[in-house]
């Protein structure tokens, strides 16, 4: 499946197809033609003249055949060499060429160690998704007034249940978020993590290569260059520049085995590794509610803040304990989304803990 000379083809680009063979030969009377078949399957000389229109066929005296295929796929040269005395040799056929002209498909990247701020994105079909903290998408069709369309949705995976079925979407209250924000944060310093899916149907996937650049650019990225995962859809680096504050763009390459090509740019992302702050107090209380004495603390909404990142990143626990900073009462636990005494805020100003919950009463 080439020119003279040339080395075997096994996936291409381009339409035009070459083939070319040697080793037939007759000690008696000589070769004297060649009937030649490129077609979708390999033939027989009972077939071979016979072909449809999608396929090619000649009588030659050379030893290679040029031919435009009408559309993409793969296509098998066949040969049948014939003496003077007009008997054919048998059929040999080539192993086949792929026209393949169109480029792979990237979906499904995760990086390690990211975090975003929960928000509301449409694909092209209209529908709405909400993005978690960590990347994952699941449907939000009541929020579509204050999401923002993008192109790839699919670089977002889809949230799944424990018994791997899509995550069917929760009853979003669309006035506690908005518009995904295009900034995501990374919570370790100098290593880089990731992972993500990549499919070519019809030449399968070749390689994958993964940059860093200061710019959206996907051509020459200047902080890491393209380097080769050997196929493989993930990647892990060290890299000395992403310290504190750093700002960069991923750039993922998949290629095929026609050399086709898909890149995606996705960030920035920001390297944010100081912890947030607190300014104020918190103030506890004790109440009580449908008869259950509960003990309540409240701060005002901007008391805890992040330095250097994005507020609404902040993830909320709350712990018991006798003394200032301690847990031994109760262990430190996510807090709950609300209550009658804690109304739903982002962010969060209050927690409320029935005193049945701890290891002793209060006097």
């Amino acid at each position: 499946d080439s020119l003279p000379v040339e080395t075997d083809t096994d996936y291409q680009q381009d339409v035009i197809i070459h083939a070319s063979w040697e080793g037939f030969f007759d000690r008696e009377s000589g070769v004297m033609f060649y009937l030649v078949t490129v077609a979708e399957e390999c033939l027989n000389l009972g077939n071979m003249a016979s072909v449809g229109n999608s396929s090619f066929v000649t009588n030659t005296t050379s030893t290679y055949v040029t031919w435009e295929a009408p559309h993409p796929g793969t296509y098998y040269s066949t040969v049948v060499a014939f003496n003077r005395a007009l008997e054919p040799s048998q059929p040999i056929c080539s192993d086949g060429v792929t026209i393949d002209n169109s480029p792979p498909m990237l979906r499904e990247v995760l990086v390690d160690n990211v975090r975003l701020k929960p928000g509301l994105v449409r694909d092209g079909e209209g529908n709405v998704w909400m993005v978690d903290r960590n990347g994952y998408r699941q449907p939000a069709p009541l929020c579509r007034n204050v999401s923002r369309e993008v192109e790839d949705i699919e670089l977002w995976p889809l949230l799944q249940l424990p018994n791997g079925t899509v995550h069917p979407g929760n009853e979003t209250d669309c006035q506690l978020y908005q518009e995904l924000s295009t900034r995501t944060y990374m919570t370790e310093e100098n290593l880089l993590s990731l992972r993500w899916n990549g499919e070519d149907q019809e030449s399968d996937i070749y390689d994958y290569e993964v940059g860093m650049s200061s710019t959206e650019s996907p051509d020459l990225p200047d902080i890491l260059q393209f380097t080769s995962t050997n196929a493989h859809p993930h990647f892990t680096t060290y890299h000395p520049n992403l310290g504190q504050g750093k700002q960069f763009y991923l750039v993922i390459k998949a290629i095929n085995r026609a050399q086709m090509f898909t890149t995606k740019v996705l960030g920035p992302y920001i390297v944010d590794v100081t912890p947030p702050a607190f300014a104020g107090q918190i103030d506890v209380t004790l109440e009580e509610h449908d008869g259950e004495q509960m003990l309540v603390g409240r701060w005002e909404c901007d008391a805890f803040y992040e330095t250097d990142g994005d507020d609404a990143l902040l993830l909320f626990e709350f712990a018991v304990g006798h003394s200032p900073e301690s847990s031994e009462l109760l262990p430190f636990t996510p807090l709950p989304s609300s209550n009658a005494l804690c109304s739903a805020t982002l962010p969060p100003s209050c927690v409320s803990i029935p005193v049945t919950s701890l290891d002793w009463q209060l006097h």
